[in-house]
C-alpha cells in the first residue's frame, strides 16, 4: 500500500486576498457579516468534490496541477500533486479516471509512481513499481483504465538502477495496486484503451514513431502491429485515441491538425486546429474528442474532426482526459452547479448585509475615541 497525503487544493493566501485589510478597514462589517463573507470564500475555495460528469481534466506538466474544467473551459477545481518520491521536479505526465471515479495519473520520470486521487476527500495514494520509468521528455508518459487496471507505458532508462533499463508496458490492478510488466516488445511512450476494448500503444524509443502495438487488456497478449503511413510518421504522433471500428485519431507535434486514419494505419482525414504541435488526444464512448497542443491549447471536436469550441490554460498541458468516458461532454451546459448556485447566493446575501453595515457606520460622526484609520 503507498503513502497516502491530502492533495494540497487550498490556497489560503486566495482566500484572505478575496477581503484584504485595507477593505475591510474601510467598511465597518459587523462581525456577523465578516464572518459570512469568510465562510463564503473559504468554502469556495477549498471545498474539493466529486468530478462533474461531462467535464475535462487536464494534467499540468510543470507545476504539477491536475485541474478540472468544463467543457467550455471555466476552472471547476484543482489539485495539486506532490513531486514522487525519487524525482527532482514536477512531472505529472497523464491522467485517466477509472470506476470508481478516482483519477489515476502518472507520475514521475525516472521514477515514476501511479498516483491515485480521490477527489471528493483529496486524499492521494502513491504506488511505486520497480524500474518503472520513462525518457525525460515531457510529452511522454501514458496511462490508461479498463475495468478495475491501469496500464502504463514503460522506457528504458538509466535514472536509478539496472531495472530502469528494462521497457514494455506496466499493468496496476486497482483492488490491491499489484503491479506487472507484461510485455517488452518495446519502449513506448503513450498509450489508448480504444473504445473497441483494446489496447494501443505508441512506441517512443525510436521516433518518429512508424506502428502501434495492439494488445488484449484482458489477457495481455499481443493482437497485431499496425504501421503507420508516411504522413503519420511525419507528423511524429505522440498521442492516440481509438474508436469502436477501430479507426485511430492521433495528434502529433510535427503537425497542427488532428488527424484520422483507418485500421490499417492509413490517413483518412486531417482537420487544423491550431498554429503549434499538438500534445495529446482522448475520445470517448459519446464520439468526442478533446485534445491539447504544446502552448496551453485545449481543443474539443467530434470524430468527424468538426471543431466544436475550444480554450486556453496558463501553461503546457500534459494531458487531455474526459471525466467520464462512457459518456458525453456538458457543451451547452452554462448554468452553475446546484452546490456553486447556492454559494453564489450566500455570497450576495453576505455582501448586501455588510454594505448595510457600512453605509449605516458611514454616517456615525467620529469621536476622539474612535478616530478613522488612514486608507494605505
Amino acid at each position: 500500500m503507498g503513502l497516502a497525503v491530502v492533495a494540497g487544493r487550498c490556497d489560503n493566501s486566495r482566500m484572505t486576498s478575496a477581503f484584504p485589510d485595507k477593505v475591510l478597514r474601510r467598511f465597518s462589517f459587523g462581525l456577523s457579516a465578516r464572518l459570512l463573507l469568510f465562510a463564503v470564500f473559504a468554502v469556495a475555495t477549498c471545498c474539493a468534490r466529486s468530478f462533474t460528469a461531462g467535464d475535462i481534466l487536464v494534467s499540468e506538466f510543470f507545476n504539477g496541477t491536475l485541474a478540472e474544467y468544463t467543457a467550455t473551459g471555466m476552472l471547476v477545481q484543482q489539485f495539486q500533486i506532490p513531486i514522487t518520491p525519487g524525482d527532482f521536479f514536477n512531472s505529472m505526465r497523464g491522467v485517466a479516471v477509472d470506476q470508481s471515479g478516482r483519477a489515476q495519473i502518472y507520475n514521475g520520470t525516472f521514477g515514476a509512481d501511479l498516483v491515485t486521487l480521490d477527489p471528493a476527500s483529496g486524499v492521494i495514494q502513491n504506488h511505486a513499481f520497480p524500474g518503472w520509468s520513462t525518457v525525460n521528455n515531457i510529452t511522454f508518459g501514458g496511462i490508461a483504465v479498463s475495468g478495475n487496471y491501469a496500464f502504463v507505458t514503460d522506457m528504458a532508462t538509466f535514472g536509478h538502477n539496472d531495472a530502469d533499463l528494462v521497457h514494455g508496458l506496466v499493468r496496476f490492478n486497482l483492488a490491491d495496486y499489484s503491479a506487472t510488466r507484461f510485455t517488452t516488445r518495446d519502449g513506448y511512450q503513450q498509450l489508448t484503451i480504444g473504445v473497441d476494448g483494446l489496447l494501443y500503444a505508441l512506441p517512443g524509443e525510436a521516433t518518429p514513431a512508424n506502428h502501434i502495438d495492439v494488445f488484449d487488456p484482458t489477457t495481455l497478449a499481443f493482437v497485431r502491429s499496425i504501421s503507420l503511413s508516411t504522413q503519420g510518421f511525419l507528423a511524429d504522433l505522440r498521442s492516440i485515441a481509438v474508436d469502436t471500428g477501430g479507426n485511430i485519431f492521433a495528434v502529433g507535434i510535427g503537425s497542427a491538425n488532428l488527424m484520422e486514419f483507418d485500421p490499417e494505419g492509413q490517413l483518412i482525414k486531417t482537420q487544423r486546429v491550431t498554429d503549434t504541435g499538438l500534445t495529446s488526444i482522448a475520445l470517448d464512448a459519446a464520439g468526442e474528442l478533446i485534445a491539447s497542443d504544446e502552448l496551453g491549447g485545449i481543443f474539443v471536436a467530434s470524430t468527424d474532426l468538426d471543431p466544436l469550441t475550444s480554450f486556453h490554460i496558463c501553461c503546457f498541458s500534459g494531458q487531455v482526459a474526459f471525466t467520464n468516458p462512457s459518456g458525453g461532454l456538458a457543451l451547452n451546459s452554462s448554468a452553475p452547479e446546484p452546490a456553486a448556485a447556492a454559494l453564489m447566493l450566500l455570497g450576495v446575501s453576505a455582501l448586501l448585509v455588510a454594505l448595510k453595515n457600512a453605509k449605516r457606520s458611514h454616517c456615525m460622526p467620529l469621536t476622539k475615541t474612535a478616530e478613522a484609520a488612514p486608507l494605505k
